[in-house]
């Protein structure tokens, strides 16, 4: 039973591992494509146009 236990425990430690990893690995994709906004600390995707981005680039204070 021990063993069962400790390989559904890695199992599940695996799935949320490559969760965790997919989910990281898409948020970096959208922070590189300019095409977010970061609400509460998460990317989230947003259509920006060049002014907007020239905006974010050259406003220090608008940069995340």
């Amino acid at each position: 039973m021990l063993q069962l236990e400790s390989y559904i425990q890695k199992e599940m430690d695996s799935n949320m591992t490559e969760k965790l990893f997919r989910e990281v690995t898409e948020e970096m994709e959208l922070l590189k494509s300019w095409r977010y906004l970061v609400i509460d600390g998460r990317a989230k995707i947003k259509q920006t146009s060049q002014r907007e981005r020239n905006r974010i680039l050259y406003e220090p204070s608008l940069r995340v």
